[in-house]
């Protein structure tokens, strides 16, 4: 029901959209956002690492843009992407958190082929 979207046609930043979108949409996180009762929830706002090349549009959640802050501005943020480890070539975690359900969580993602998958999310409430 309320799935993202990708807008961006840079292909440097499309991937990282990429992982950013696979995790915010990701069935895992889907019972937690609660944008019916919270609707300051939404737009998204995302404190993401500097790692990540992000810009500031093209990626959209519950029907608005998401809105992109850099590390340490994370004055409106409400989730967090809070590291990404590289373990291998062909795998890579992106640990994230969002306080306001008192969740953590670790994203693994696998490349194949060419192209990076969500194989799963593992969550933590707090």
């Amino acid at each position: 029901m309320f799935g993202c979207s990708i807008a961006s046609e840079n292909p440097m930043r499309q991937q990282d959209y990429r992982f950013i979108a696979e995790i915010i949409d990701s069935g895992e996180l889907s019972g937690y956002w609660h944008i019916d009762h919270f609707p300051d929830r939404s737009p998204l706002v995302i404190d993401v690492p500097s790692e990540l090349s992000i810009g500031t549009n093209g990626l959209f959640k519950f029907g608005q843009p998401v809105e992109f802050v850099e590390e340490l501005t994370q004055k409106n943020a409400v989730f967090f992407i809070q590291e990404v480890i590289e373990e291998a070539d062909n795998v890579k975690r992106i640990k994230f958190s969002y306080p306001p359900e008192g969740i953590r969580g670790t994203a693994i993602f696998s490349e194949k082929s060419g192209q990076w998958h969500l194989q799963k999310v593992e969550l933590t409430e707090s």
